[in-house]
């Protein structure tokens, strides 16, 4: 006995709406005729192709052309506006490269004068240290008076 493949249109005992299964051809066609149909025919439960379904209709062709048109016309200005967005992220990145130029000619400068002032005051803090008074902080010598 060939199988029958149904597509349900409404929820029937434990399937849902659009749920597809294979019947028997009578128990297929009661639940496809008659008063309380609930599920449409889709063919041979065998056939691969069966639950395939194609619509052939008349399309206008002036209509097509119009929705093409459309989509186009759509897709153009998108292009546009990605083509926008492109030139400012390239103007932004463009100031990016010159601010990061600018700082590392900067961190170049301040590390020149760092060390053109560390090796200026080395010899003051070797003098102070050398001196034989006392600086603040510093106990007092053994027998000294103060």
């Amino acid at each position: 006995m060939a199988r029958l493949l149904v597509k349900f249109t409404q929820g029937y005992s434990r399937y849902n709406k659009g749920d597809t299964a294979a019947f028997g051809a009578d128990v297929a066609r009661k639940l496809c005729e008659g008063k309380g149909k609930v599920a449409k025919l889709m063919g041979d439960a065998a056939d691969p192709d069966a639950g395939k379904s194609v619509l052939i209709g008349k399309v206008d062709t002036r209509e097509v052309q119009e929705i093409v048109d459309q989509a186009r016309t759509e897709l153009q200005g998108r292009s546009q506006t990605l083509d926008e967005r492109e030139n400012s992220l390239s103007q932004q990145e463009q100031v990016l490269f010159d601010r990061e130029a600018a700082l590392a000619t900067r961190e170049a400068d301040l590390a020149s004068r760092e060390t053109a002032l560390s090796a200026t005051a080395e010899p003051a803090d070797t003098k102070a240290k050398t001196d034989g008074k006392k600086t603040s902080g510093e106990p007092p010598k053994q027998g000294a008076k103060t």
